[in-house]
């Protein structure tokens, strides 16, 4: 797993694995949903991530496969910036 903040605030998390068909990419961000029937976990996490995103005016980004590869997930979210003093 791969995490990275931009100059320009954008929070990147990518890993390596299969590529995610879009249909199943599309659908990620909601509750329960999970790419495979495989993977572990209750299928919460990008939903979360999806609120938290939209709360702070945001939107979360999803890719697969990693943009410059052909493989793996990519999971972006721009961090607003703050003024001074907040």
């Amino acid at each position: 797993v791969e995490v990275s903040l931009t100059a320009h605030g954008v929070l990147r998390v990518a890993n390596d694995g299969p590529p995610i068909p879009p249909e199943t990419l599309a659908h990620l961000a909601t509750r329960f949903a999970r790419a495979s029937s495989r993977t572990e976990g209750s299928g919460l996490g990008l939903a979360i991530v999806s609120t938290i995103a939209e709360r702070i005016g945001s939107r979360l980004v999803l890719t697969s496969p990693r943009p410059g590869t052909t493989s793996g997930f990519c999971a972006e979210l721009a961090v607003p910036h703050g003024s001074a003093g907040d």
